[in-house]
């Protein structure tokens, strides 16, 4: 605990000639501020979250991405999006939704409507450029071999 307080605490940065001193948060580019994050949304949101009575009854986070299916109206999730911003004033949430589909990490879950059943697809961001290390270029042998390869089939 005495660790994570000095991190939080006792930060100082330096930006266009002025010096501060961090009061709030964990500074931008230590290791452990994933951590600490992590642990702050999992122990207070989750403990939040358990005792709302309109949670949706499908819901999984990684680190701070959600993927929740909410059964009922539409209200129901503008409800509990809105109470979710509003447990903490550091925590906010953005909501992306969608009857059909929605892509979550690098998947995109939709409904198949003549089966009701969930299928997933690889998804990937407008900004992947799908370039590929060459194995002939200059990297270091050992990174290059480092990185999983196709397998063939027979």
């Amino acid at each position: 605990m005495e660790a994570i307080l000095h991190i939080m605490r006792d930060t100082i940065l330096t930006f266009d000639n002025n010096t501060s001193r961090q009061i709030k948060g964990t500074a931008i580019g230590v290791s452990s501020s994933v951590a600490i994050a992590e642990i702050f949304v999992h122990v207070f949101f989750e403990s939040q979250r358990t005792r709302y009575q309109g949670r949706p009854p499908i819901y999984y986070r990684y680190i701070d991405d959600i993927f929740g299916i909410m059964i009922g109206p539409p209200e129901n999730l503008s409800a509990f999006h809105t109470w979710a911003n509003s447990i903490h004033p550091n925590l906010r949430f953005t909501m992306e939704h969608n009857a059909r589909d929605l892509s979550f990490l690098d998947t995109t879950i939709s409904i198949n409507t003549a089966t009701r059943r969930l299928e997933t697809k690889a998804y990937y961001k407008s900004t992947n450029l799908h370039t590929y290390l060459q194995y002939d270029s200059s990297h270091l042998l050992p990174l290059k071999n480092s990185f999983p390869t196709p397998c063939a089939l027979d």
